[in-house]
């Protein structure tokens, strides 16, 4: 994807989110058009995996195992995160948008961003080919792409298993679905026109603006 520098006002991801709308919408032509649908086929791949409903309990496991993996090694990396609120935002307004992709549901549009930048955390994994179903949770949980350490499943298991780990992986999970409820933008099946009708998606400069 093209390099950009991100403003202050947002994070790096969040503009890898917003260029990769904007090239399946078609504005950078059809050649990144065509590149950017390949990185939502591969990401949506990796998020049908995790978000089919017979595939649950192994997914959640995967997703606990990747919270305690941070909670222990990347700690530095998601405490602006979790002081930030990112995970209860996940809670309150991931889980919505995914499960009400297709309507014209209310959301704030800082909410709306925070899906934004997660989404571009995991289409940028995709894009140095960390493309699996660990890798895209990681890149969600941190905000950051980087790739597993050896051994990464055993470090998993032997890492604290404390309190917190419950309500994050619901937490991550609901991001997951909103995630995926972005990925769905234009070509199909919610063209961006849709998507930039809705009020609380219109002040989304670079995108709706």
């Amino acid at each position: 994807m093209p390099q950009t520098v991100a403003p202050n006002s947002h994070p790096k991801t969040w503009w890898i989110g917003i260029i990769q709308i904007q090239m399946v919408s078609g504005i950078w032509g059809n050649r990144n058009k065509a590149r950017a649908m390949l990185r939502q086929q591969a990401l949506a791949r990796a998020l049908g995996q995790l978000l089919a409903e017979e595939n649950q309990s192994e997914s959640m496991e995967l997703i606990r195992l990747a919270v305690r993996f941070n909670l222990k090694y990347r700690k530095a990396d998601i405490a602006g995160r979790l002081h930030g609120g990112v995970f209860t935002n996940f809670a309150s307004t991931g889980g919505r948008l995914g499960k009400l992709a297709g309507a014209k549901t209310k959301l704030p549009v800082n909410a709306t961003n925070l899906m934004l930048s997660t989404f571009g955390a995991t289409i940028q994994s995709v894009a140095e080919g960390l493309e699996t179903p660990d890798h895209i949770v990681n890149a969600a949980i941190s905000g950051k792409v980087q790739k597993l350490p050896e051994g990464y499943h055993s470090l998993a298991y032997a890492s604290p298993n404390d309190r917190k780990v419950p309500q994050l992986t619901d937490a991550v999970s609901a991001g997951l679905h909103g995630v995926s409820a972005v990925n769905n933008i234009a070509p199909g099946p919610i063209p961006i026109s849709e998507f930039c009708s809705r009020p609380e998606n219109i002040k989304l400069r670079r995108l709706c603006q």
